[in-house]
């Protein structure tokens, strides 16, 4: 093997010569099907790098889950949640998700979600940023997350915010930070 190190007496030309010859002897190879259309997709949507996943979670065909992922990602049906700083996108899922809450969440940058126990079992995928557990684990966009009811926790938003699509059967109390009764909130 050379090293690159050892060719630094070549003049430019030898340089270019080498180069030329290196390039014609790689051989082209063609893309796997779909390769050019799901790089043009993440590209067009990034959270498309996620599809199957979402897809998965919100029980629906790939082509109706790209369709929704591609209006939100445009910006189309988000409103108000239910704490500050935090926008939604309501969806229906399919069959599996009957009596869900099934949608899309935006939270800010560095936004802080409170403390809150989930009151029926979540699932969640991450399309965007990361966010900070208050267990001290990370989840980055991509990562797929399945909580069971229970014990309460919190995140903390990245620096770039986070976006991720949740299915939530029951709601989650929401721990008041006055000390009062939780507050529940249910799709």
């Amino acid at each position: 093997m050379i090293e690159i190190n050892e060719l630094s007496h070549l003049s430019e030309t030898e340089a270019e010569a080498i180069g030329a010859a290196l390039a014609a002897a790689v051989r082209p190879v063609a893309p796997a099907s779909g390769a050019l259309a799901k790089l043009l997709s993440a590209v067009a949507n990034p959270w498309a790098r996620a599809l199957g996943r979402f897809a998965a979670l919100v029980d629906l065909p790939t082509e109706l889950a790209a369709r929704l992922l591609d209006r939100a990602q445009a910006g189309l049906g988000w409103v108000p949640g239910p704490l500050p700083g935090v926008s939604l996108v309501h969806l229906d899922g399919g069959p599996a998700t009957t009596g869900a809450d099934v949608g899309i969440v935006r939270i800010p940058p560095d936004g802080e979600f409170p403390p809150h126990a989930h009151l029926g079992a979540e699932s969640i995928v991450l399309l965007e940023g990361e966010y900070v557990d208050s267990a001290g684990y990370v989840l980055r966009a991509g990562d797929v997350e399945t909580r069971e009811p229970g014990a309460p926790h919190a995140f903390h938003a990245g620096p770039h915010g986070v976006v991720f699509a949740v299915v939530l059967r029951e709601g989650i109390a929401v721990e008041d930070p006055a000390g009062g009764p939780p507050i529940v909130v249910k799709g």
